[in-house]
């Protein structure tokens, strides 16, 4: 899925959406002038796309500012509200509004903690998707009704030394559920779902206000494992998918590069006080002893990542 900025070459088939039977009277009140259309859409601080499923435009999405001193806002952080419908009948109910969700959280800067949506009460359709799409209800004003999830994106490290092989930390868990997504498919084709007792996580953490993705993975291998002579190489793997972290629903993206480093002593001591009441251990794996033990991992992906770097000749 892609999104392109609206612009006034899409405002003739903005239009034409408005005015579908599926979407007029239910998004606003339908327009029947360019012109209109214009003021409306094109004329705005909010950030307006069309959506396109390879080249085929199928819908509509944006995202505004949220109130922030509104009770469904986030507390410490910025909120967006988002807002979308599919134009193109032929694609309705096939997993085109997840994805439009999955693109559009993908350009979603670092500083928003949490986005939110309004539904009219008596809109079903709308509100079984954004329930299906992980989102939780917080609570209803007059005749909308609110939901939310929140927004945490991390740089990954398959932290890979030539002698010891790449390194994972075992974190006990805190009980938290979560549920794997297909994003070529959208949010309705869950891999996985249920707690784990440990899970092994490669070094790594939230991304900051204001710092890159580099910059994150240069403080987060220092913290958690001390070492800060690395080398940062391609990013290898990406992952979305939906966990409940602090009692919340949370969309977390995972970036995982391959890290060089030399350095194989591991020191903990930088880490936080969370990670290290959780943390079981550290430890070097070689690729052949990781497809054998069938551990569960942070990202879930990581063997996809390691078989396609086997597939290139590495290490």
């Amino acid at each position: 899925m892609r999104l392109e900025k609206l612009t006034e070459c899409h405002l003739e088939l903005l239009m034409n959406w408005l005015n579908e039977p599926h979407i007029k009277g239910v998004y606003d009140n339908g327009y029947t002038n360019i012109e209109d259309v214009r003021k409306k859409f094109l004329y705005s601080k909010d950030q307006r796309y069309i959506a396109y499923d390879n080249l085929k435009p199928v819908g509509y999405i944006h995202s505004y500012v949220f109130d922030q001193s509104s009770p469904f806002a986030h507390k410490n952080g910025k909120t967006l509200g988002i807002d979308l419908f599919i134009g193109d009948r032929d694609v309705i109910r096939k997993g085109c509004g997840s994805r439009m969700v999955f693109a559009l959280l993908d350009q979603i800067q670092a500083d928003v903690e949490r986005v939110v949506v309004e539904v009219d009460h008596f809109n079903l359709p709308s509100i079984q998707f954004f329930q299906k799409c992980g989102f939780l209800l917080l609570g209803k004003e007059k005749n909308l009704l609110f939901f939310a999830m929140n927004i945490r994106r991390a740089a990954r490290a398959l932290l890979w030394n030539v002698d010891k092989g790449f390194l994972l930390i075992e974190m006990v868990s805190t009980g938290h559920h979560y549920k794997e997504i297909d994003k070529r498919r959208g949010f309705t084709s869950t891999q996985k779902e249920g707690k784990l007792p440990s899970f092994w996580v490669t070094p790594g953490g939230k991304i900051e206000v204001n710092e890159t993705l580099e910059e994150a993975l240069i403080r987060e291998i220092w913290e958690e494992v001390g070492i800060r002579e690395i080398q940062i190489g391609d990013m290898i793997a990406e992952e979305h998918k939906i966990s409940v972290l602090d009692h919340f629903p949370t969309h977390i993206i995972n970036y995982l590069f391959l890290v060089h480093t030399p350095d194989c002593i591991i020191n903990t001591s930088f880490a936080t006080p969370y990670e290290q009441k959780n943390t079981l251990q550290t430890k070097w794996w070689s690729i052949e002893e990781f497809f054998l033990s069938k551990v569960e991992t942070i990202p879930a992906n990581l063997a996809f990542a390691l078989e396609a770097l086997i597939v290139e000749s590495f290490p």
